[in-house]
């Protein structure tokens, strides 16, 4: 018999840590313990790899005018005044001062 290991040993010993856990894990953690084992196979890990991307990767695609309503495409510029900047930072240190009493 040859010692290099099988795809079934790897998913085999794979199955068996997620018995004992209890839980199902998720592809990217199947993918670190798999290789953590010293009988893992190239070949397997490589497609676990690509599960595990795959399975990382959004399920829906964001919407650019979206994430601009919410303020997170792109970016407005905005003046800021300096007397306003002053009033908030002032309003911090009284308020500061007054925790400390």
């Amino acid at each position: 018999k040859s010692a290099e290991p099988t795809e079934k040993s790897t998913k085999s010993s794979l199955n068996k840590k997620q018995k004992i856990e209890g839980e199902n894990l998720d592809p990217l953690l199947n993918l670190v313990i798999a290789s953590e084992s010293p009988d893992s196979h190239k070949e397997m890990l490589l497609r676990m790899a690509e599960e595990a991307r795959i399975a990382s990767e959004p399920k829906v695609p964001l919407d650019s005018q979206i994430l601009e309503t919410f303020g997170l495409g792109n970016f407005v510029t905005q003046e800021v005044n300096d007397a306003e900047v002053r009033e908030k930072k002032y309003a911090a240190e009284s308020s500061d001062n007054d925790i400390c009493g």
